[in-house]
């Protein structure tokens, strides 16, 4: 018991023992000595003001750049991080590629380098919470989870229309804005691959060699990436299936034992996945999350795009069918006006009825619905009313 106490306490010492941290308490313990304000922390022209989380790759902090005023999060990666120079380089390049990304639902990576062998990422800084602290806050409807969710997922469906896989998508790693804006951030684990074969290619390092190496967060991992097999943009489904899943349900789809399973057993396959029917979701969205967690990623959805397409509310055509019964009754109420008397004798009385100006003012209305049925629908009811 005391040697693994020990083992625990060494580890704790090299985990704190980042470069950063280091200069950081230096300053403090300095202050605290010697009296006067603590000398600020730097790296390169940034300046630290505040520790904001960290994970396994690195520790993020709130911090300035003077250089372009602004305040940005600072992402420095841990010194026992085990990157070597080849992993230092990929990963400042891929920070570099999503620096390149713009999308709404995706943090802005503003800069990333190399100072002192220390690597660093400069990113928008967000003030609000993480989708778990989100979900934590206050009761959520499923409608309004569903909506943060879709929005992640476009978030990572545009890293993966420029060739980046995520492999550690989870919701500590989707931040919610105060005003409510949704993004995904911590590509620390992104890997490329090639965007336009999405459905099966391994994932490539710079030097165009597959990698294997077990990296993300098991309990959101794909049954492949957690053997160490093909990683794709299918992981990132399967991973935002059972963000998804454990948002709506208050658990996750598969516990700890099959997990581990997973991993040390090729042909195990648990039962499918099932969303709890206490959870207020359409059928459409429940058999779209339950296909997302698949444990054959073929039988996934073939892109994230396509299971986004899949979740969203479908648009009700109540105006071409509301246009379509007024000019039905319309036309109902000429015919009638035919069968009593074929020959009317005052035509123009039709004039505000069915005429030109009434004509465009329909087919504009069916139009704007944007319907893919709109045009065949307006030329049926034209064609019924002309001959009413």
């Amino acid at each position: 018991m005391a040697d693994a106490n020990r083992a625990d306490a060494l580890a704790a010492v090299k985990v704190a023992a980042d470069q950063v941290e280091v200069r950081r308490a230096r300053a403090k313990i300095w202050a605290g000595i010697f009296g006067g304000t603590p000398e600020p922390t730097t790296v390169g022209r940034f300046v630290i003001h505040e520790r904001l989380g960290a994970g396994g790759m690195g520790i993020v902090y709130a911090a300035d750049d003077p250089q372009l005023e602004r305040r940005v999060a600072l992402k420095v990666v841990r010194s026992d991080a085990s990157l070597d120079g080849e992993g230092s380089a990929r990963l400042v390049a891929e920070a570099k590629a999503m620096a390149k990304l713009s999308h709404p639902n995706v943090i802005t990576v503003y800069e990333a380098g190399t100072v002192d062998d220390q690597v660093f990422i400069a990113m928008e800084l967000v003030e609000g919470y993480t989708l778990r602290s989100w979900l934590d806050e206050a009761p959520r409807t499923p409608d309004e989870v569903l909506r943060l969710l879709l929005a992640a997922g476009e978030g990572l469906a545009a890293a993966h229309a420029v060739g980046l896989v995520h492999r550690d998508f989870k919701p500590e790693n989707v931040l919610v804005s105060r005003d409510g804006k949704v993004f995904v951030t911590d590509f620390g684990l992104a890997r490329t691959f090639d965007a336009g074969e999405e459905s099966g290619v391994r994932v490539r390092a710079a030097g165009g060699t597959a990698t294997t190496r077990l990296a993300g967060t098991p309990a959101y991992m794909a049954p492949e990436q957690l053997r160490r097999g093909t990683v794709d943009a299918r992981c990132d489904q399967f991973a935002w299936g059972v963000t998804a899943f454990e948002a709506l349900a208050g658990e996750r789809p598969f516990g700890p034992e099959v997990l581990q399973r997973f991993a040390v057993e090729p042909g195990f396959e648990p039962a499918p996945a099932s969303v709890p029917m206490s959870v207020s979701l359409s059928r459409r969205a429940r058999l779209g999350i339950e296909r997302a967690l698949s444990i054959d990623p073929s039988l996934r959805f073939e892109s994230l795009g396509a299971l986004l397409s899949e979740l969203r509310p479908r648009r009700r055509p109540w105006l071409p069918l509301a246009t379509g019964g007024a000019l039905a009754a319309i036309g109902g109420g000429v015919a009638l006006a035919a069968s009593s008397d074929p020959c009317p004798p005052q035509p123009a009385a039709l004039a505000s009825i069915w005429d030109d100006g009434v004509r465009a003012q329909a087919q504009t209305a069916f139009g704007a619905t944007s319907m893919p049925y709109a045009d065949a629908a307006w030329s049926a009811v034209e064609a019924q009313a002309d001959r009413y």
